[in-house]
């Protein structure tokens, strides 16, 4: 078992600074996106300390996936650098969304069999994530659809807890649907009605410990990760506290460790930032 947390670029600071920030915490494992290849040395030089998985571009961040059919040229050199640098940086998957045409405004035509054979070209495995089932979207059938046209590249899914909190009551039913197929959970919080990806203890109404209730009682042994997007520099403790408060319930001699670690990097990160 892997707890890990979301690393991108923030307020101009590359993300392999921001990895090395984490590595000295004791995080083991973080999720990155594109950004990450802009420095591949210095992400290189700690693969043994920290395995990596790689979130792929989406619409409202990005302005495009790998479903629109308009960014062939763009898709096309991120495939690229995938495919060469995945193994010397511990890469364990490449998570897609479905596309979400339903819920975003996208420029130009978007096409699911554009996604696939785009999602098929990458060498690392590939996890789907569910996103929010609303305007009809229902994502079992996206699932299955992508398990016949990806084969045996379909790792599994990427189970995200308040999109599914935010989809329909019974939200825990999800995982249980699937998970025998989860390899990644997405841990962050919510309110009623929005994904804010919060830190834990900051406002949000996601009932985390139901869910961690169930990992512990399946034995759940993949990854971990925390979705948390600091809006400010007083986000950096919340973040710090959630990833522990996650960490405690699966490994507490870990939690022990990283808790001291964490009382002196703290005070360093927050000068740095």
């Amino acid at each position: 078992m892997l707890v890990g947390v979301t690393i991108e670029k923030y307020r101009g600071i590359e993300p392999s600074i921001l990895l090395n920030f984490v590595r000295m915490m004791g995080v083991r494992f973080a999720e990155t996106t594109e950004p990450i290849f802009n420095d591949v040395d210095a992400v290189r030089r700690m693969k043994k300390q920290v395995k990596l998985g790689i979130h792929l571009p989406i619409v409202e961040e990005d302005g495009y996936d790998f479903s629109c059919v308009a960014e062939k040229d763009r898709i096309n050199h991120l495939i690229n650098n995938i495919n060469r640098h995945w193994r010397e940086l511990d890469f364990q998957y490449c998570l897609s969304h479905p596309p979400e045409n339903h819920i975003q405004k996208v420029e130009g035509p978007v096409s699911k069999a554009f996604l696939f054979e785009n999602l098929k070209r990458l060498e690392p495995p590939v996890i789907i994530e569910n996103i929010q089932e609303v305007n009809g979207f229902k994502f079992r059938p996206f699932y299955e659809e992508a398990g016949h046209a990806l084969g045996e590249k379909l790792w599994g899914m990427c189970y995200d807890g308040p999109h599914a909190f935010l989809s329909r009551p019974d939200w825990l039913e999800l995982y249980e649907e699937f998970k025998k197929e989860i390899r990644v959970v997405h841990l962050s919080d919510c309110s009623k009605t929005e994904d804010l990806h919060l830190p834990f203890g900051q406002g949000g109404i996601l009932p985390v410990k139901d869910l961690l209730k169930r990992l512990r009682k399946n034995k759940y042994d993949g990854i971990i990760n925390l979705e948390l997007l600091p809006k400010s520099l007083k986000d950096v403790q919340p973040v710090v506290y959630s990833y522990l408060m996650i960490l405690k319930n699966f490994n507490r001699s870990k939690y022990l460790r990283d808790r001291l670690r964490a009382l002196f990097i703290l005070p360093f990160l927050k000068k740095f930032m």
